[in-house]
């Protein structure tokens, strides 16, 4: 196959993929919209459920443009014909101040009007304000007893918040063991925080993983087989580069193992396992593609590559750092540490690649030019021969 070939057949699928996308996008978009316009004309003629849509549309800012007040508007409706979902929804608002003036008196009002109907997610928020004694006095066994009846119908976060109550010994003894059977049940259900907190046990592999991890295995095993034959020693560098990536191919994924079965003993233990896991990921990247890669075309594309990586490593941690929080949100510390790793893995593999082709032409060119020097020019040798 020609290079051409080889270039437009991937250029052309991410083409077809990128407009697949973005006509999905578009379709979706019309779909809400005329979502949001079927449910203001019900919202209009005083249906509950209309109105609590509407003003979920409006928070989200799905089908229509974003609106914290329009939203409170809609949910206030809703939640005065006795709508659970409205009435802990105007509660949130209340809590944050958003498209209303925050008030945590008016907030608690109105999660208990909701918690009270049995509504989990409402159950759940005005636990949390018990136990952090937000406009009510402290009550950790309060806080309970709300935790425990929107565990009890499944809600994650409530299962999640249970589970710490038990860990730190908050209005009940301390027990690890109840603790964690509550995690598991908030991590199943997909709870992030839950996960991050098993996360230093380990957690079980999805199907998917077995699969990735398995394939990734196979494929550094064929390179390593490849490069390496019993009784054949590599001697060829681009042998001994497939066989280096291989084998740091065969580490990432031990890493991935260990990532599942292994412990950990805190949070930064787990940023940092991420942050290096990552920094060998992209290191492996680099040298698989140093070796797949034509001849002619490595050395402009490690240039393309080591711009763009820079431009993003810095534009990430820019963003990151000054618009986001990290601290208040543990699992973003472990993505910002793994696209950071990732970045300078990549970063530091093509700067190393660069560096070394450069130092090879130049040693090339000084080889060529001083046996060039000593040849003798061909008037000297007719007269060298004359004599």
């Amino acid at each position: 196959m020609k290079l051409s070939w080889k270039i437009a057949v991937p250029v052309a699928c991410a083409v077809l993929i990128c407009a697949a996308a973005v006509t999905w996008k578009i379709r979706n978009d019309r779909g809400l919209a005329e979502a949001a316009r079927t449910c203001h004309i019900n919202a209009e003629q005083g249906d509950p459920k209309a109105q609590y849509d509407l003003g979920h549309m409006y928070y989200h800012g799905l089908g229509v443009q974003q609106n914290f007040a329009e939203a409170a508007r809609w949910y206030r409706e809703a939640a005065n014909q006795g709508d659970a979902r409205a009435q802990s929804g105007i509660g949130y608002l209340y809590e944050f101040g958003e498209g209303v003036p925050q008030d945590s008196a008016e907030a608690l009002r109105w999660y208990r009007k909701a918690a009270d109907q049995g509504y989990a997610k409402a159950q759940d928020n005005l636990a949390l304000m018990y136990s952090h004694g937000n406009e009510v006095q402290q009550n950790y066994a309060e806080a309970l007893v709300w935790f425990r009846k929107a565990a009890d119908q499944g809600y994650a976060k409530a299962e999640y918040n249970l589970g710490n109550m038990y860990f730190y010994g908050r209005g009940v003894p301390q027990d690890r063991a109840e603790a964690d059977r509550w995690y598991h049940k908030a991590a199943v259900q997909g709870d992030a925080y839950a996960q991050r907190v098993l996360c230093l046990k380990g957690r079980i592999p999805s199907t998917f993983s077995k699969i990735n991890l398995s394939t990734i295995s196979f494929g550094c095993l064929m390179l390593l087989t490849g490069s390496v034959f019993p009784g054949r020693r590599v001697k060829r560098r681009n042998d001994r580069a497939v066989a280096l990536t291989a084998l740091l191919g065969l580490i990432s994924v031990a890493l991935s193992l260990y990532w599942i079965y292994g412990s950990f003993p805190s949070i930064l233990a787990v940023s940092a396992f991420f942050f290096a896991k990552n920094l060998l990921v992209g290191t492996v990247i680099v040298m698989f593609l140093t070796f797949v890669l034509p001849e002619h075309t490595k050395r402009r594309i490690a240039k393309i590559g080591l711009g763009l990586s820079a431009m993003l490593f810095v534009g990430f941690n820019i963003i990151a750092i000054m618009r986001y929080d990290l601290s208040r949100f543990p699992p973003a510390i472990r993505l910002f540490c793994m696209f950071n790793g990732m970045l300078l893995g990549i970063l530091s593999t093509l700067a190393i690649f660069l560096w070394r082709t450069s130092k090879n032409s130049k040693d090339g060119q000084s080889l060529n030019s001083g046996v060039a020097s000593f040849e003798p020019p061909a008037e000297c040798e007719a007269v060298s021969n004359h004599l």
